[in-house]
């Protein structure tokens, strides 16, 4: 290889322009031979001298041109004095020449604001959707007079939730079960295990399946679980009339002992409770009987109570 060759092989090299199989026959060559590795290294520092002096030069030039450019011609007078004004008056037109039409349109005198009304036969838009599943067999949340069921206030529901405890009289224990093949002789016991494993809706169809006759014990039982279920379940579907209904039938009874009456009492407020704006006079009834008794079985929830709505209100 004559000294030519060497050289561009080595500007090469050092530029990274050299093949791989050559630049690494190269560096192989380098590692034995010194006087190689002192011509490489020349190579590079000659590289790194020419660019470095192609840098300065640049900035050299780039501030001469600096320096020789000539000034900015200064803005005419005209556009010094009314250029500002000028495009406010303009933007002002525009807004007005955008505005007018639509306020005109708007305050035609006899005109009236025109409302979306629903084409004959158009079905209504679908009510938005509670925060858990509803079952299919739910019946639809109405008040008695047809206008949809408002949402419980999230304070009062939170209220009622929080004072909320099955009575201790109900405790199923044996009967809950969450095998898939545990089976239940009765409805009352179906449902009761339904209830204890958070299947409120089958819990319902199940325990409405009792009848008085011929066990009106068990038909009482089936209708205090009966209205729990409606509770929980209102805690799902944020209705609670069922519940209301079901537990002011319990209050009604003849034959209540004074501690039937009084879960019954407490368990038809705690229904009221949700949608207090709507049941405030029952609500506060209710609530100012059972403080009236401090031999109430449920004075002191009820007395919690009462500190929870003067917190909402």
């Amino acid at each position: 290889m004559n000294e030519d060759e060497l050289y561009d092989k080595l500007e090469r090299f050092v530029r990274g322009k050299l093949p791989p199989d050559e630049a690494a026959a190269l560096e192989r060559d380098m590692a034995k031979d010194p006087d190689l590795r002192e011509q490489v290294r020349l190579h590079r520092l000659e590289l790194e001298s020419h660019e470095y002096l192609l840098r300065e030069k640049l900035r050299q030039n780039v501030r001469q041109w600096i320096a020789e450019a000539p000034p900015p011609d200064p803005p005419s007078s005209f556009w010094k004095t009314w250029g500002l004004p000028l495009a406010l008056i303009t933007f002002v037109v525009l807004g007005l020449w955008v505005l007018v039409p639509i306020l005109k349109k708007n305050t035609t005198p006899g005109s009236q604001p025109v409302e979306q009304k629903s084409q004959e036969g158009e079905k209504a838009p679908p009510a938005s959707m509670p925060d858990r599943p509803v079952a299919q067999d739910d019946s639809p949340k109405t008040a008695p007079d047809g206008t949809p069921h408002a949402q419980p206030d999230r304070g009062y529901l939170a209220l009622a939730e929080t004072n909320y405890r099955l009575p201790t009289h109900l405790d199923g224990g044996d009967l809950k079960s969450d095998s898939p093949t545990d089976t239940a002789t009765t409805p009352l016991a179906a449902g009761i295990r339904a209830f204890l494993n958070g299947r409120y809706q089958t819990a319902i169809r199940e325990l409405g399946r009792v009848r008085e006759a011929p066990d009106p014990d068990a038909y009482l039982q089936a209708q205090e679980w009966l209205a729990h279920a409606w509770f929980k379940r209102g805690t799902e579907t944020r209705d609670f009339d069922r519940a209301v209904e079901h537990f002011d039938r319990l209050t009604r009874r003849q034959d209540n002992s004074p501690a039937e009456q009084d879960r019954a009492e407490w368990y038809l407020l705690l229904s009221l409770l949700p949608d207090y704006p709507q049941h405030k006079a029952r609500v506060d009834t209710l609530l100012k009987k059972i403080l009236a008794m401090q031999d109430h079985s449920f004075y002191g929830d009820a007395r919690r109570v009462q500190e929870g709505l003067g917190k909402i209100k």
